[in-house]
């Protein structure tokens, strides 16, 4: 075969591809268009998006007009770029079934080196290949790069008109047809950074709007106590042995009198959504109130308590501060990242923050405090979450799993050291333990793993629990009553910042006494709804229609 017939060959292959993601994406819109006449009243969810695999061939073609009118630089300086944003859309797309989103792009954007590294090692193989497979084909078309030239000329016209014809169909699909733009890669990735700027102004203008609130706060007494919320990461309910999971992932909170709760969901299936819900009374229908409402941390710091925000999560390193999250340390009177055991990997073990916490109190003995302790917990990847003494669980065929339930069991242990310590103190203290959202593990036929992605109930149940010492139970006897009553209520995490306001008994206007698990009456409201920024209408969807649409991909 001639080298100018095998650069028709492939030239002829792209554009055979080009004519088979027309196909699938009519596939797609068509299925879209039956679910919804289907499944939207009852699931208001049943969106699908075009596979990044076709978005990066539409890009492609557009793309290889630049060789058609003569623009070979240009053609390579863009194909780098485009070979990594379609790397992590076809990945991102296989591990979640969703494109990239702003959550999805934040996570990337305030990053650093050692999360990288934690990402592109659990995913080695799957980014090897695409990046592979992207860089071979980009290398046959410039290697051939006259033959195409040569080939243009004939229909230079006709390609690019009807290039660009396809593509301009696809925008004004993207914009119209059921709000779908935000599905549609690579569409989806110029929306994200749009809505991600939007958000990331807000979040700069956010501790003005902070010093403006009408922030009323009352002390009901002037008894010292220790509040400790810790906030798990990525941990799910039915993987501790307490809830009864196959694999004591639990020994030392089985031997402990604690609250537990049985039924809690988080409105929210990524930490830049979960956390805010869970510190601040904004909800998950109207969640651009994060910006205009303080903290937790600053109701507390009005009542004079101290307080300290203590985080193991990655630390500064090209993190741009776009997330309400990094101004949680302007609210605070210290805020403490633990440092870095092993500098290869990034890792800060969560009981880190337990030394530093005992440190702490030791040097507050005579005010009230208040701890935060934002945990790295089992979040991906998951053997870099403890130490090698807590390899234990082996019994699953999917190692990841394995990897999963021994976090949980070091979660265990660091739970542990803290309940014994508020064991000894001298203050009430109260401990409060709740995840910030759950973990996809393959549950399915979806085969989905992580988080991030549209909701599911693998994502959203979660644990909660309450330990209060003696000297907390004896003070405060009627709220632990309450709270040992109400363990069996269905409950919403974006409504414990009531309860967290009353357990430290502050008193104020933005404080709704039949949301806290503290009352004696408690009216939460029916509709469990979720914040879901990939597949549902206006970012919304119930708990409920998650389980009816998970109950279709059942195994």
């Amino acid at each position: 075969m001639s080298f100018k017939l095998k650069g028709f060959y492939i030239f002829k292959i792209i554009f055979i591809s080009f004519i088979i993601y027309l196909a699938l994406a009519s596939y797609d819109l068509g299925w879209l268009i039956l679910s919804e006449k289907i499944h939207v009243k009852q699931l208001n969810t049943m969106r699908v998006p075009l596979h990044p695999l076709f978005g990066s061939l539409l890009l492609l073609l557009l793309l290889l007009n630049l060789l058609i009118i003569n623009l070979p630089i240009l053609f390579i300086i863009i194909s780098v770029p485009l070979i990594i944003i379609n790397t992590l859309g076809i990945i991102n797309y296989t591990i979640n079934l969703s494109p990239l989103n702003p959550e999805i792009i934040y996570a990337i954007i305030n990053s650093n080196i050692y999360e990288s590294y934690e990402y592109i090692e659990q995913y080695i193989v799957t980014i090897t290949v695409v990046i592979s497979i992207q860089s071979f084909l980009y290398y046959l078309i410039i290697k051939n790069y006259y033959l195409i030239i040569d080939f243009g000329k004939k229909i230079i016209y006709k390609f690019i008109s009807t290039t660009l014809l396809i593509f301009s169909f696809s925008l004004v699909l993207s914009y119209h047809y059921l709000e779908i733009r935000n599905l549609n890669y690579p569409l989806s990735i110029v929306e994200s950074l749009r809505d991600l700027h939007k958000e990331s102004s807000k979040n700069n203008k956010r501790e003005k709007k902070i010093n403006e609130y009408p922030l009323d706060v009352t002390l009901n007494n002037n008894i010292n106590t220790n509040i400790i919320l810790v906030l798990g990461e990525s941990s799910r309910k039915d993987h501790w042995g307490i809830y009864g999971y196959k694999n004591n992932t639990t020994p030392f909170l089985f031997k402990k009198d604690i609250i537990k709760y049985n039924n809690t969901i988080s409105n929210a299936t990524n930490t830049y959504r979960s956390v805010p819900l869970i510190l601040s009374k904004a909800l998950s229908t109207s969640f651009n109130d994060i910006n205009k409402v303080p903290s937790i941390l600053s109701y507390y710091r009005k009542a004079l308590y101290t307080t300290f925000y203590l985080n193991s999560g990655p630390r500064q390193n090209f993190r741009l501060d776009l997330s309400i999250l990094d101004s949680y340390k302007y609210e605070s009177n210290e805020y403490f990242y633990a440092p870095y055991i092993n500098n290869h990997i990034g890792t800060a073990y969560d009981n880190q923050l337990v030394n530093k916490l005992k440190q702490l109190i030791k040097q507050n003995k005579t005010s009230s405090n208040l701890f935060i302790l934002q945990c790295s917990g089992s979040h991906l990847n998951y053997k870099n979450r403890y130490p090698k003494e807590f390899i234990k669980f082996t019994n699953s065929d999917i190692n990841s799993i394995n990897e999963y339930d021994n976090s949980i069991l070091y979660t265990d242990y660091v739970l542990n050291n803290l309940i014994t310590f508020i064991d000894k103190s001298t203050k009430p203290s109260i401990l409060v333990y709740v995840s910030d959202h759950g973990e996809n593990l393959f549950d399915d036929r979806r085969q989905l793993g992580g988080h991030g992605g549209f909701a599911t109930r693998y994502q959203l149940e979660v644990p909660l629990f309450f330990y209060p010492n003696k000297r907390y139970i004896n003070t405060y006897s009627e709220k632990i009553k309450n709270i040992k009553k109400n363990k069996n209520i269905f409950f919403e995490t974006q409504y414990l910042f009531h309860t967290l306001l009353d357990i430290g008994n502050i008193n104020s206007p933005d404080l709704v006494e039949e949301y806290s698990l503290t009352s004696n009456y408690i009216s939460l409201p029916k509709k469990h709804l979720i914040y879901d920024p990939t597949f549902s209408e206006k970012n919304i969807i119930s708990y409920q229609n998650v389980l009816k649409r998970d109950s279709l991909f059942l195994k």
